[in-house]
């Protein structure tokens, strides 16, 4: 029980890493102009593919380097860069998009968090020194409102907010 709190916000970063695998699997970049789509999509995928290595990795037993660590922020912008544009591009209205992009993050969550749970990886042992109510928090904020948009816009996808 102990280990909820860092799974589960590890399952919710992973989510985030993999949640463009979902866009691509769904077209929607291929909205975009072709050649516009190729290089975002590529891109996307390089940095999406680093970190979920980096993240799955197993506990390390020392720090990672400077040049580690900087690929890693590098690698998260482009994924939340390519997430904000597909959000822009799928919806008109910021509830719809959020709420697609909610639902989309909600399922990659759902499909990491066996992932996660299968043995201890480096993103947990990080996540595990956070204090514990606030991990606690932060999870169930992130899932709370995430749930909520989902169900607004599953349950009622003409009608959101």
């Amino acid at each position: 029980m102990k280990r909820a709190a860092p799974i589960g916000l590890a399952a919710s970063i992973l989510g985030w890493t993999v949640s463009p695998l979902f866009y691509v699997a769904l077209g929607t970049p291929f909205q975009l102009p072709i050649a516009m789509a190729l290089m975002l999509v590529g891109t996307t995928l390089v940095a999406s593919t680093f970190l979920l290595v980096r993240c799955l990795a197993r506990p390390a037993a020392h720090h990672a380097g400077l040049a580690r660590r900087i690929a890693e922020g590098v690698s998260a912008a482009i994924v939340l860069a390519f997430l904000v544009l597909m959000a822009n591009t799928v919806f008109v209205g910021n509830s719809r998009r959020l709420g697609f992009a909610f639902t989309v993050f909600f399922g990659a969550w759902l499909f990491c968090l066996p992932l996660v749970l299968v043995r201890k990886t480096d993103l947990e042992q990080r996540l595990a020194k956070i204090p514990r109510g606030v991990s606690i928090g932060a999870l169930a904020l992130l899932l709370s409102v995430s749930g909520f948009y989902v169900y607004l816009f599953l349950s009622r996808p003409g009608h959101l907010i």
